[in-house]
């Protein structure tokens, strides 16, 4: 008797358990789907009025559009700091094809079938030679600055930690393959209250030593509006000052790398 009534109550709660994943399966497809239409209103607005206003949305907007309008058709792609406020990145590739995995220190929340999360530092990625396209948006800049923890090296100050993390991004990408990177762009500092270095033009050839730049784009924030601008135009940015701008690159590995 005792042995049925403890069957009876697993198989309860084996349907109460079963009956909740779907709740929350249905509320996590909801939810993608909502940050999803956002991300297109966003995308849309940008289009339409060749601009974004601060309270609508950060240059993210700039940022993500940059790289969306450099993929190639189809390939294999790695985000490196994926999990950042509204990057939809990652979701929005896999849904459009392309296989995605994304490289971050934190959990991302959003699930997709060609999408898969590694929880590793920019510093040490598992990869070599084996991606189409490597990307990152607004997170080098942080990388090995005090704040940045990390699973591998833990709280150690790396100055360097932003050209190793790129070198790193060169060596799991094929011959020939796109790397893209977004950053705080003008007056050359570090701004330790966000754990973020700023460059100018020498940073940018520090940072992409033994890179190819194919394209490359600039946005400063005007008053309260973010607008594309030249690059002779961004290098006036002090962040320090409130004059933001962000530098946008798209770069091509050489055939070797020495």
């Amino acid at each position: 008797m005792l042995e049925d009534l403890k069957i009876s109550l697993k198989k309860k709660l084996f349907k109460i358990t079963m009956n909740l994943d779907i709740l929350f399966h249905k509320i996590d497809i909801i939810l993608h789907k909502k940050a999803r239409v956002f991300f297109a209103q966003q995308m849309l607005n940008h289009a339409r009025n060749g601009y974004v206003k601060e309270e609508e949305i950060s240059p993210r907007v700039f940022e993500y559009s940059f790289v969306i309008g450099n993929m190639p058709e189809r390939g294999r792609v790695l985000d490196v700091g994926c999990t950042a406020g509204l990057n939809l990145l990652p979701i929005i590739l896999s849904e459009l094809g392309y296989e995605v995995y994304g490289i971050d220190l934190r959990p991302f929340k959003i699930r997709s079938n060609n999408f898969q999360l590694i929880i590793a530092d920019a510093r040490h990625l598992p990869f070599r030679n084996v991606f189409d396209v490597c990307y990152s948006v607004s997170t080098i800049e942080h990388i090995g600055l005090p704040s940045t923890v990390s699973v591998v090296l833990s709280e150690i100050e790396d100055l360097e930690g932003d050209v190793k993390a790129i070198k790193e991004m060169q060596s799991i990408v094929k011959s020939k393959g796109v790397i893209m990177i977004t950053v705080p762009f003008g007056k050359s500092d570090i701004l330790p209250v966000i754990a973020s270095r700023i460059y100018d033009a020498s940073g940018i050839e520090r940072l992409l030593n033994g890179l190819t730049i194919v394209a490359e784009e600039y946005v400063l924030k005007i008053g309260d509006i973010w607008r594309r601008v030249s690059r002779n135009e961004a290098t006036k940015a002090n962040h320090a000052g409130g004059r933001i701008a962000v530098a946008m690159f798209k770069t091509c590995k050489p055939t070797e790398i020495k």
